[in-house]
C-alpha cells in the first residue's frame, strides 16, 4: 500500500487518521470565486525522465478531482484508514468528505466558530478540534455529534493534538498557553505558559512527552504527565497549526524553522543529530513537515513546493511538486489554500 500525504502540512495517514493543518502548503489549490471554495487534487505531471530526473527539474500539477466547500479552509486530517477526509475553516463546520469522488458524506459538525485545527485519534474514534473563541471539542466519528467541550483559552487555539492512547488532549493558543486536558471528563490537567503564541504540539509516540514550538522563539519539551521542562532548541518556528513538528520512533523529533530548515533533534541529551535546508536563499517562510509511517522518508514544504527526502541519509527523492505562485500564506491572509493527496512512492497523487 503507498503511503499518502494530504494536504500542505501533509500529516501521515494511518488507521487512525492524521491531521493537517490549513494546507497551506504546494499541493492542489483552494479558489474562492463569491461563497465558493474548491479545494482541488491534482496530478503531478512528471518529465519523461520519471522521478528519477535531477533535482532541480520539476513536476507540474492540473485538478482530477475537487471538494467543494463555501469558505476558507484551515485544516484538514484523514479519516477511516485514508479513505475519507475532514475539513474545517471559516465556515464553522467540519465536514467529512469521501476521498474517491469528492463527494461530501454524514451531516457536517457545528462547532459555532471559525476551526483552526483538527486531530483524529489513533483508533479512528474521537475528532478533537480547536476554535477560533478558545474552545477545544471533541466529536465522535460514528455519529458527528459533540462528545466533550472544554474551556479556558483566552485566545484562538491554533494546534491540538491527542495522546496515542486517547485519553489526553493538548491545546495550544494565540494567549500563549498550553493546556492538558482529560478527554473523558473535559478537566484541565496542566496548563503551560510561554512568552509568544504557541504554533504546535505533539505528544510523542508513547504519549510520555509533550513537544511545543513556540511562534518565532524556540520548541521545547515538556513531560506530559508532570509539565516539567525537560529541555529547549532555540529553533525558530514560523508555522501555527502543527505543522512544523514530527516525533520519529526513536523519540527524536524533527522541526522546519523559519528559514526552511530542517532540524533533527535529540530530546534526551538537547542536541541536533542533523541539520539540511530544503530551500535555497534562507529566506523567512512558514514551512511544514511530515514523516512516514516507518520514519525512513519525510516530506517539507517552504514556500511554493513540497520535496520528499531520505532520513538516512538527508538527500532528496525525486522531483520536487512545484507551483507558480507562494503557496505558504500567513494565517491573517484569507486568499488561497492548497490541499493535495501524494504517494511517497512516485510523487504520485491519488
Amino acid at each position: 500500500m503507498y503511503h499518502r500525504l494530504l494536504g500542505a502540512a501533509v500529516k501521515r495517514s494511518n488507521d487512525g487518521g492524521s491531521t493537517s493543518r490549513d494546507a497551506e502548503r504546494a499541493g492542489g489549490r483552494l479558489v474562492e470565486d463569491g461563497k465558493k471554495i474548491e479545494i482541488s487534487v491534482t496530478e503531478p505531471q512528471t518529465s519523461s525522465e520519471g522521478t528519477s530526473a535531477i533535482a532541480d527539474q520539476q513536476m507540474v500539477s492540473k485538478p482530477i478531482s475537487n471538494f467543494n466547500g463555501k469558505h476558507t479552509i484551515y485544516s484538514v486530517a484523514f479519516l477511516t484508514k485514508g479513505k475519507d477526509v475532514l475539513s474545517g475553516g471559516q465556515e464553522g463546520n467540519i465536514r467529512q468528505w469521501r476521498l474517491e469522488d469528492g463527494k461530501e458524506i454524514e451531516t457536517p459538525m457545528d462547532v459555532g466558530e471559525w476551526v483552526y485545527n483538527i486531530a483524529v485519534s489513533r483508533d479512528g474514534r474521537w475528532i478533537v478540534s480547536g476554535s477560533g473563541r478558545g474552545d477545544v471539542s471533541v466529536w465522535s466519528v460514528e455519529n458527528h455529534k459533540r462528545v466533550g467541550e472544554m474551556k479556558g483559552h483566552a485566545g484562538p487555539v491554533w494546534a491540538v493534538d491527542i495522546s496515542p492512547d486517547g485519553t489526553k488532549i493538548a491545546s495550544g493558543s494565540y494567549d500563549a498557553t498550553v493546556c492538558i486536558w482529560m478527554r473523558r471528563t473535559n478537566k484541565r490537567l496542566l496548563t503551560l505558559e510561554h512568552a509568544n503564541w504557541v504554533a504546535a504540539v505533539k505528544f510523542s509516540p508513547d504519549g510520555s512527552l509533550l513537544a511545543i514550538a513556540i511562534w518565532n522563539r524556540s520548541v521545547r519539551v515538556y513531560n506530559s504527565e508532570t509539565g516539567r521542562l525537560l529541555v529547549e532548541f532555540l529553533v525558530r518556528v514560523g508555522s501555527d497549526g502543527n505543522q512544523s513538528l514530527a516525533w520519529d520512533h526513536q523519540m527524536h523529533l524533527y522541526v522546519i524553522s523559519l528559514g526552511g530548515e530542517i532540524y533533527y533533534l535529540d530530546v534526551s541529551t538537547g542536541e541536533t543529530l542533523l541539520q539540511w535546508p530544503i530551500c535555497l536563499g534562507g529566506e523567512e517562510k512558514r514551512g511544514c513537515i511530515a514523516l512516514s509511517s516507518n520514519c525512513k522518508f519525510l516530506v517539507g514544504s517552504s514556500g511554493s513546493s513540497i520535496s520528499f527526502w531520505d532520513t538516512t541519509t538527508c538527500t532528496k527523492i525525486g522531483l520536487d511538486v512545484s507551483y507558480p505562485d507562494d503557496a505558504g500564506r500567513g494565517t491573517g491572509d484569507f486568499g488561497k489554500r492548497r490541499h493535495c493527496n501524494w504517494s511517497r512512492k512516485d510523487n504520485r497523487n491519488f
